[in-house]
This record gives structure tokens, sequence and C-alpha cells, in this order.
């Protein structure tokens, strides 16, 4: 996860200040399609659309590299994002608190809050790292 961190702490900053109105447009759908899907049970919706969301903001930096390392990084990283998720159930917790921070990161980019962003990008992976431990213990 050290550099997943990494990766998307930058990506949220450079998202915030670099995207424009079609990459936002794209994440606001993005977003909305995690949101859905993680109120559902249905693991392989989830699974892509959390990749697509992250994706997304990769997109939004605007630099083709940081979109290549994203998209290879969560491919190999599939079967992770699948542990992190797997015993789950709709509207616990956990799940709120998924939908929350992905709501704040979301929010954050658009604002073009770069702090703002990348804070909230380091809250989501602590958050995916806690879990997988946990799941992992």
């Amino acid at each position: 996860l050290e550099f997943r961190e990494m990766l998307e702490i930058r990506c949220a900053e450079l998202a915030a200040q670099r995207a424009r109105p079609a990459d936002l447009a794209h994440l606001a759908r993005a977003h909305d399609e995690v949101t859905a899907a993680y109120s559902s049970a249905d693991r392989s919706r989830q699974v892509q659309a959390d990749v697509a969301f992250h994706r997304a903001i990769a997109d939004a930096t605007r630099n083709p590299v940081f979109k290549h390392l994203v998209g290879s990084l969560l491919e190999l990283l599939h079967e992770h994002v699948l542990i992190s998720i797997a015993s789950l159930e709709a509207e616990s917790p956990d799940v709120r608190q998924l939908r929350r921070q992905h709501t704040r990161l979301f929010e954050r980019i658009t604002a073009h809050d770069a702090a703002g962003a990348a804070l909230a990008a380091r809250a989501h992976i602590a958050f995916v790292r806690r879990s997988w431990q946990q799941r992992l213990a």
C-alpha cells in the first residue's frame, strides 16, 4: 500500500489542480457509479466501480504516466480490492465510510482544493490499510 498511497495522494492533488470540465464530468459519473455500487451487494460491480473511480482521478491529472501507473497498479491490486471489500455488508458502517471517503475525494477535486484532495486520499488509503489488516488478522 505504500506505493498506492504515494500515487493516489499525488493523483488527487494534481487532479484538483488540473481537471477540466470534461474530466470533472467523467469523475462525477464515476462517483455516481461507485456510490450506487456500494449500495448493492454485487462485489464485482463494487470492484469495477471503485477501480473506475480511481482511474477517473488519474485521468484528471492530465498526465498519461499517472493514468498508466494507476491503471497498472489497480490491475495488480484487483484481488487486494476484492479482499478489502469481501466481508462488507451493504449499508454497514464501513460501506458508509467508504462512500463518504469517495464523496470527500470527489468534492475536494471538483472544488480544485489540492491540499484537501490530498488529505482525503490519505484518509482513504489509511482506511483501506486498516480494513485490509483486520481482514487478514
